[in-house]
């Protein structure tokens, strides 16, 4: 009887022993998924920042675009209309004026160069605009004060191509966003949202390296 009731202790004793045992360990392994998680979260969180403090910041760039795209079509249309009434502007330099001038001086079409010059000035502006206030813009296609007598007669489209790229960095790690936008031509009744088409808005990060100073196949440093 008494082996009997010492047995008995022994089995609770051991059976309190695995219980307390089994809920340490599951309370180990709760806390570890619960720190993972949250280590989880926090990248996350730290991603969303990152994107969308680019994004805001493309957004920006876009509406900046659009503001000097408007400041070029003016400008274009004031320096036609000081042209066309033989008025001296303080917009165009002498010698842009005076390409300008001749050019809509030898046309037999004026109405046809008006439009054709509008299109041709508002990209030329624009060009030198966007290099006075947009730093770090690459531009393509950029039309020259040499090639601006041809382009007021050409009948090719004139396009620029932008390229901006924004850099973030934190933690030693640099996180990109490359935007490419297409400068059309205003064409008559076109808006400027339809004459800046966007290309390309891509996020990216550097590739993760290590720096291994340790030959792992032979051991040594």
């Amino acid at each position: 009887m008494k082996l009997f009731m010492k047995s008995q202790k022994g089995s609770s004793t051991l059976l309190i022993a695995l219980t307390m045992i089994a809920l340490v360990v599951f309370g180990a392994l709760s806390l570890i998924t619960a720190s993972s998680g949250l280590k989880l979260a926090k990248r996350n969180a730290q991603a969303q920042v990152r994107f969308y403090t680019l994004d805001s910041e493309g957004a920006r760039y876009v509406f900046n675009v659009k503001q000097l795209i408007k400041a070029g079509r003016d400008k274009a249309g004031e320096v036609i209309f000081a042209v066309k009434n033989s008025i001296a502007s303080e917009e165009v330099a002498d010698q842009d004026y005076d390409i300008i001038k001749a050019s809509y001086q030898k046309a037999r079409d004026k109405s046809a160069w008006e439009q054709r010059a509008f299109s041709t000035l508002s990209i030329y502006y624009l060009d030198e605009l966007i290099r006075q206030n947009l730093e770090g813009t690459n531009i393509k296609n950029s039309l020259t004060e040499t090639d601006l007598d041809e382009a007021l007669t050409s009948e090719v489209p004139l396009i620029l191509h932008l390229l901006k790229t924004f850099a973030l960095e934190e933690n030693g790690r640099n996180t990109y966003l490359d935007i490419k936008l297409d400068i059309t031509e205003p064409a008559a009744g076109k808006s400027i949202n339809a004459q800046c088409i966007v290309l390309e808005w891509r996020l990216w990060q550097e590739p993760f390296s290590y720096n291994q100073t340790i030959d792992l196949w032979e051991g040594k440093p």
